[in-house]
């Protein structure tokens, strides 16, 4: 997109002469084509292009014939208004463009403008004037970068100054010869071209050829710099992810350092509860539960089947079991506690134990009957103790 600017370029003056009325007529070249180098105000310098259509076209030539002549640049471009305010002179109305240069012929009227050339404190010009300015970079035909291009370029004015842009071969032209005052003629000094450029907010003003290498410094630095950031994201990126990775990872840990803690934990307090158990094994008289268990056994396994299984039954399962074998299965004791469960069971074999004996006792009498001469002897004292026995009710008979 371009945008209308106004520019000033600087050029040193070289030749002039002295009229009859006192003015100062000199020849000056106002402007050239190629790169021209302007310092922006964060000091980077812009590198702008003027190509020999736009400098050398008719309308851009024309547009400075007959154009004011200032002492320095005023701080407003001239119009009808102001222009008395700071003119000192005019250019010629014959504008050329030769070789590169846009030449003109300038009279200077004012005395002190004039005195002040002659001393060389203003031995340079500098055209001000409008410019279309189009920001397109690209690369001049011989292969110079520039930032944009100067279009339809309009002069505004010609100021005399003490330092200008535009190089060496832009000048004023002056005519020793013809001065009136040679005493005041200062010796011809030739000015490199010179730019402007900033260095840590100072402003320095430089040969055009070491702007040009500042410029290219700065271009080049601009670069490393974007690829110094470009690796800068892309290490910042990794490391995002890394510590998105590491967040991750040290999330995950510590669920299973928690988990690790809870089973610990849980571990722990069973320790503890076999603690306990071990403790209260050691109070366990064992040669006591042997002989309950033996005494359980002795006094169940008369009312038992003899195929009847002890291992790995509780007390509590074996007396069940034996009050059943002899109360029949209908017996319900679920509800009931270990100690009626208890005295059930000894109750049964205690009767059990006098059942034996009852029957023993018969064998014994039925065994002396077999002996012819002891058999009445026996049976009858058998039968005259019998009453002293006590009455006990068999298996079979409840």
């Amino acid at each position: 997109m371009s945008t209308t600017s106004c520019r000033y370029d600087f050029s040193p003056i070289e030749k002039y002469e002295v009229t009859p009325e006192g003015y100062l007529r000199a020849w000056a070249s106002i402007a050239r084509t190629g790169i021209q180098l302007y310092t922006d105000a964060d000091g980077s310098v812009r590198r702008e292009y003027r190509p020999e259509e736009e400098v050398a076209s008719p309308e851009s030539l024309a547009s400075f014939a007959g154009k004011a002549i200032t002492s320095e640049h005023p701080p407003v471009l001239l119009d009808a208004d102001n222009t008395k305010d700071y003119q000192v002179g005019f250019s010629g109305t014959e504008i050329v463009y030769d070789n590169g240069f846009v030449k003109a012929v300038m009279t200077i009227t004012d005395k002190d403008a004039i005195e002040r050339i002659m001393r060389g404190d203003a031995r340079e010009v500098s055209a001000g004037y409008r410019v279309n300015y189009d920001p397109t970079p690209g690369v001049t035909e011989s292969g110079e970068n520039y930032d944009g291009i100067q279009k339809e370029i309009i002069g505004n004015h010609i100021a005399i100054v003490r330092r200008g842009r535009a190089g060496p071969q832009v000048k004023l032209h002056l005519d020793r010869q013809d001065a009136a005052d040679p005493s005041l003629i200062s010796k011809q000094e030739v000015h490199p071209m010179t730019a402007k450029v900033v260095f840590d907010g100072a402003e320095f003003e430089v040969s055009e050829s070491v702007a040009l290498a500042i410029t290219k410094e700065r271009e080049d630095a601009k670069m490393s710099f974007e690829d110094m950031k470009k690796k800068y994201d892309e290490l910042q990126a990794a490391a995002d992810s890394m510590k998105s990775e590491m967040d991750a990872m040290a999330k995950e840990m510590q669920g299973k350092c928690d988990s690790a803690e809870g089973r610990a934990d849980a571990l722990a307090e069973h320790v503890e509860e076999l603690k306990g158990e071990v403790a209260a094994a050691k109070e366990i008289n064992l040669d006591s539960m042997v002989e309950e268990r033996l005494a359980l056994i002795e006094k169940a396994k008369p009312v038992l089947d003899a195929a009847y299984e002890f291992s790995g039954k509780e007390a509590r399962e074996v007396m069940v079991d034996a009050i059943k074998a002899v109360r029949g299965d209908s017996v319900d004791l679920s509800e009931k506690s270990d100690d009626y469960v208890q005295a059930m069971f000894d109750t049964l074999a205690e009767s059990s134990r006098d059942d034996s004996a009852s029957t023993d006792e018969l064998r014994k009498a039925v065994a002396s009957l077999a002996s012819p001469m002891s058999a009445p002897s026996s049976y009858m004292e058998t039968l005259q103790n019998a009453w002293k026995k006590p009455l006990s009710i068999s298996k079979e008979a409840k």
